[in-house]
């Protein structure tokens, strides 16, 4: 059972700093509505007195009845996890956070209002995360062309930011991420999705531009934390 997270992190001996370990995603493409992906990488466990919290951005794709069914409920590592944010473009992309504090991997279980046909996970360490753990700024958007999805949020001094970007096409391959992130991972079954983070020493705006030529139906959903 989690804890609330105003419990959590209240001693902070360092910066806000994201990361992304190889083995942090996984997509499943069955139709469901519920989806358990295991062992996801999030890194080591924290020393020194750090925190860590576990965020994990959620890609649901509808079949053609498209009932914008939501996620509804996320664990990670066997902890509920906290909404951050929801995209209100078809609800396909969900932030979520649990504190995690020991381990390397971590099992997402996911579940749904209703049956989809496939869903993408991917999940990201955050280190001292300030006590209320909550989204201080986001940006989606959503093209249907083939073109690129643009996002930018403002990010605190000594915060961070986490964006992802999905496209729906069986030969989507890997989009080209650019801009203030780092472009961390590609995972494409019937569906593509990529993740990125920056880090922010004193403050800025932070904006992430993701190609996906060749690729229909393109969401972006873009949070910053602090």
């Amino acid at each position: 059972m989690g804890f609330p997270l105003q419990f959590i992190a209240a001693k902070r001996l360092g910066p806000v700093t994201a990361s992304y370990t190889s083995g942090g995603i996984a997509h499943d493409n069955t139709d469901l509505d519920a989806y358990s992906f295991s062992a996801l990488a999030i890194g080591s466990a924290p020393t020194g007195g750090d925190t860590r919290h576990v965020v994990a951005v959620v890609c649901k794709r509808e079949g053609a009845a498209a009932d914008d069914y939501e996620v509804t409920a996320v664990d990670i590592g066997g902890i509920a996890a906290t909404e951050l944010h929801q995209s209100p473009i078809r609800r396909e992309l969900s932030w979520w956070v649990s504190a995690v504090p020991t381990g390397t991997t971590a099992d997402v279980d996911v579940t749904l209002s209703g049956t989809v046909a496939r869903c993408n996970v991917a999940v990201f360490s955050i280190l001292n995360l300030s006590s209320a753990a909550n989204d201080t700024d986001n940006d989606d958007d959503g093209v249907s062309d083939g073109s690129s999805t643009s996002t930018t949020v403002t990010v605190s001094a000594g915060g961070c930011c986490l964006v992802a970007s999905s496209g729906f096409a069986s030969s989507a391959g890997t989009p080209s991420m650019t801009g203030d992130v780092s472009a961390s991972a590609n995972d494409a079954g019937e569906m593509a999705l990529q993740v990125g983070f920056a880090n922010s020493a004193g403050g800025a705006s932070f904006t992430a531009t993701c190609d996906w030529t060749g690729a229909t139906n393109q969401n972006a959903s873009m949070i910053s934390l602090r």
